[in-house]
């Protein structure tokens, strides 16, 4: 009895003794002509002639020849980079550049953004901020975070300082005086209030005090002990204004003990020293000066004479 036959797609009839070896013959046989069908397929095609110069719809010519981006390239349509930030660092480092580029301060922009990323609050004005960047980039590649907003409002945050002005970083309690272009470490609360008494202290962000250069700190305030007269306090006294340059830069001067140190011990009295302080202080010659007085200061200084 003759052997039963099968016809299979592109191999013609086979025996059926050939199609039952467990399925091989046959999974093999289909795939092989699913290849040839789409090799004869693609030969079709690929036969076609394309025209060079024929004209598309719009009037302008053909080439046949695709000059779009290669598989796999990006270019945000915003920003212009053309890449996606594959970390935090990257996303940060396109973040600052794109903000800059619009007119923000790149200090500013690196603050918010370190704050956003360590999950720590941060004010309104900074929220805005962050936003801009998400819009601008999407969000962080790596982690997941949420904006913050801090329910009190922290002091307001300066890019500036000058001659004089007393800093804070925030976040450090550490105050600073700027004298001479750098910054001077006042070391103690009594030194703060003896030598800057009055004056404000401005909160700056940890990178614009970083880049202040450092000077030497203020030395540390110590009280004057009451001079001893030399001799019996005669009560004969008289007021003598006297030009000094007070101190060495980068110090500062106590104009009360100023005051004192260049009178007359014999009449040297409380009273009397605060009348003299109390004039050099009115002197229209001082007005420009700050207190404590900064070392090297030129002032007229109104001291107690004996006689």
């Amino acid at each position: 009895m003759p052997e039963k036959t099968i016809k299979l797609p592109g191999l013609g009839p086979t025996k059926a003794s050939r199609v039952y070896l467990g399925g091989l013959v046959v999974a093999g046989s289909v795939i092989a002509w699913v290849w040839y069908q789409r090799r004869q397929a693609a030969a079709t095609d690929a036969s076609i002639p394309v025209d060079a110069g024929a004209a598309a719809s719009d009037g302008t010519a053909t080439t046949g020849v695709d000059t779009g981006a290669p598989v796999g390239a990006y270019t945000n349509p915003i920003t212009g980079f053309n890449n996606h930030p594959l970390s935090n660092a990257d996303w940060t480092q396109q973040a600052i550049q794109a903000l800059t580029g619009i007119g923000y301060d790149p200090v500013m922009v690196a603050s918010a953004l370190g704050l956003y990323l360590n999950n720590q609050a941060v004010t309104q004005a900074q929220a805005d901020l962050i936003r801009t960047a998400i819009a601008y980039l999407g969000p962080p590649p790596v982690g997941s975070y949420a904006v913050q907003i801090s329910s009190t409002a922290p002091p307001p945050v300066t890019t500036n300082v000058v001659e004089g002005e007393l800093i804070r970083a925030t976040g450090d309690n550490k105050v600073y005086v700027i004298t001479g272009g750098q910054k001077h470490w006042i070391p103690d609360q009594a030194t703060l209030k003896a030598s800057y008494a009055g004056q404000t202290i401005v909160t700056v962000t940890p990178e614009v005090r970083d880049a202040i250069p450092t000077g030497s700190d203020i030395p540390k305030y110590v009280p004057t002990q009451p001079t001893q007269p030399t001799q019996p306090v005669t009560g004969t006294h008289h007021y003598a204004i006297e030009f000094h340059r007070v101190g060495n830069v980068g110090t500062s001067v106590n104009p009360r003990a100023y005051v004192q140190e260049h009178s007359d011990p014999s009449v040297a009295t409380p009273n009397n020293i605060q009348t003299a302080l109390a004039a050099t202080m009115a002197d229209s010659r001082n007005k420009s000066l700050k207190q404590p007085w900064p070392g090297g200061s030129a002032v007229y200084v109104t001291v107690v004479k004996a006689g």
